[in-house]
């Protein structure tokens, strides 16, 4: 439930598109204009041919008071109507999205009025999926998904519930409320890092062994690219640095892979002066074989292996960085005590924001974390995608570099 200061003024004369498709979910866009003309926003309506088989497009046109799109091929005061609402519109919202509609758009298909509104659209787009689970489920779909989230596309849900009939599962839409309070955060943010530039770390590094094996862990990459993701989206210019990962790379200003630690290590200290944020997420191997073998070590009941210590980068990044110092984002995982050790390891290294979370969090598309900056101040983040946390982790950053002179 929403509160009515909320409600009343945090969209006031916002410009909303709204594209509704074919999905008994359709009803749940009826409430969604609703509560965006109470918030005081202006509201146009863009209909697919199958969203009018659920929803009558004089039911959008009553709440929302403007002309509801049907067609491709209307036009008002002259112009093609997707381009005039292209211009228009400050944020566009789909809700509900079918697997057809997100299918459509990741391949660049434009064969109706929403679609080809999509892709002309130079404006933040926020889809809130509605499908059976057998249709998100599908890797085709969540192929889909990723590749517009590379894009800087926003998606919120679906959720796991009640769906049509007596099926339960994931792939049903959230409800409006949520994404009054996501188009509001994504209003809020536009492009807050404009001109600034973002290094990041992602992925697992990985330390010689032998020819065969290496010392590595599980990191998926997950959370560098989700804050990536999050980063292009607000207009910065990203730098990846990263090892091993297991999803596919957004689009990048400047990409480095790397393998090991040390390799890692020289490649953050050469691009740090030229930079106004580093978020170091990389899951960074502790140790290193200290001689590692020329050759593969043959199968034996027990095997002694000598470590050291792989060299820290954020200890070697505190002590270069000077009167140009960048806002500088560690990340702590912790089997226990993960709070408490964090907040020693942001004193440590000079950090200015580090995010505690547990190994579950590993190979996940979600994760458990709390954002602890040198203020003391300490945010929870209980259960949430990777890239909401992205989004929450870059709404502190951003925070403190304004705080800066």
């Amino acid at each position: 439930m929403l509160n009515a200061k909320f409600e009343l003024n945090s969209l006031k004369e916002r410009r909303i598109l709204l594209g509704v498709t074919g999905s008994i979910a359709a009803y749940k866009a009826l409430e969604l204009t609703r509560l965006l003309v109470k918030g005081g926003a202006e509201v146009r309506v863009v209909m697919t041919e199958g969203a009018r088989k659920f929803i009558a497009p004089l039911s959008f046109e009553t709440l929302s008071q403007n002309k509801v799109t049907t067609t491709l091929f209307s036009q008002e005061g002259g112009r093609i109507v997707h381009l005039e609402l292209s211009d228009w519109g400050e944020v566009l919202i789909v809700a509900p999205a079918t697997a057809n509609l997100i299918g459509k758009f990741a391949q660049g298909v434009a064969d109706d009025g929403l679609t080809t509104l999509l892709l002309s659209a130079q404006i933040p787009i926020l889809i809130a999926p509605a499908m059976h689970p057998s249709l998100w489920e599908n890797p085709i779909t969540q192929e889909n998904e990723n590749k517009l989230r590379g894009l800087g596309v926003h998606f919120i849900g679906p959720i796991r519930g009640k769906l049509s009939g007596q099926d339960v599962g994931m792939g049903r839409m959230v409800e409006p409320e949520e994404i009054l309070v996501k188009v509001n955060q994504i209003l809020t943010r536009g492009k807050d890092l404009m001109e600034r530039r973002v290094l990041i770390t992602a992925g697992a590094t990985e330390e010689v062994l032998d020819p065969i094996r290496v010392l590595t862990n599980p990191s998926s990459g997950r959370m560098g690219i989700a804050l990536a993701e999050a980063a292009k989206g607000r207009g910065a210019e990203i730098i990846l640095i990263h090892g091993r990962t297991s999803c596919p790379l957004p689009p990048l200003d400047e990409e480095i892979a790397v393998k090991t630690g040390e390799e890692m290590r020289k490649a953050v200290l050469r691009k740090l002066s030229e930079v106004h944020l580093l978020l170091m997420v990389a899951a960074v191997a502790d140790y290193r074989p200290l001689h590692p073998s020329s050759t593969k070590i043959k199968e034996r009941k027990r095997v002694t292996v000598e470590l050291e210590r792989v060299p820290d980068i954020l200890s070697d990044v505190n002590k270069i960085v000077k009167n140009r110092k960048p806002v500088m984002v560690g990340f702590s995982v912790e089997s226990e005590n993960g709070v408490e050790r964090a907040k020693r390891k942001l004193e440590e290294k000079g950090l200015d924001l580090i995010i505690a979370n547990g190994p579950a969090s590993f190979g996940s598309e979600e994760i458990d974390a709390t954002l602890i900056g040198r203020d003391g101040e300490l945010k929870d983040l209980p259960r949430m995608t990777k890239r909401d946390v992205a989004e929450e982790i870059l709404d502190r950053a951003v925070e403190i570099m304004k705080s800066r002179p």
